[in-house]
């Protein structure tokens, strides 16, 4: 990530792309998923089929099906489906927004939207997506403490 811009004052979130590892700027990237995927995974099976059908087992053995967020610079693969431009996700009460946001999508539930914000959290984490711009140790409290 060297050579780039820092964040803008005010900015708590670094868009990191998942293809190049460099920074995203404003207006050069977004956050993305294509939740036409979820339904086509879907199938014939629809809604029908829930975890509580499957056995410890196989739910541990399952792939992960759900359709996956990406973060990524426009030239190093072009967002298609459902984006979120970089610039409108930069802080912490807009990532918060777009979460209440899409939870009304029906599709949602499909994706792993979660795992975005667990690894935007982990400030042990080096893997690319959205990092804050200030680290902090969170203590990976348990909720409630």
């Amino acid at each position: 990530m060297t050579g780039e811009t820092p964040p803008a004052a005010g900015q708590d979130l670094l868009a990191v792309c998942q293809i190049c590892l460099q920074l995203i700027a404003d207006g050069d990237g977004a956050v993305w998923c294509r939740p036409e995927a979820a339904t086509a995974e879907r199938g014939d099976r629809g809604d029908q089929e829930t975890w509580s059908s499957f056995t410890l087992e196989e739910m541990l053995a399952a792939p992960d099906e759900r359709v996956h967020w990406r973060v990524t610079h426009e030239r190093c693969e072009p967002a298609t489906g459902y984006l979120i431009a970089v610039e409108r996700i930069r802080t912490w009460p807009a990532y918060l927004h777009w979460t209440a946001h899409l939870m009304g999508k029906g599709w949602f539930a499909s994706t792993n939207w979660d795992d975005l914000i667990l690894d935007t959290l982990d400030p042990t984490s080096t893997q690319p997506g959205l990092r804050p711009a200030t680290v902090r140790d969170l203590g990976h409290r348990s909720v409630g403490d």
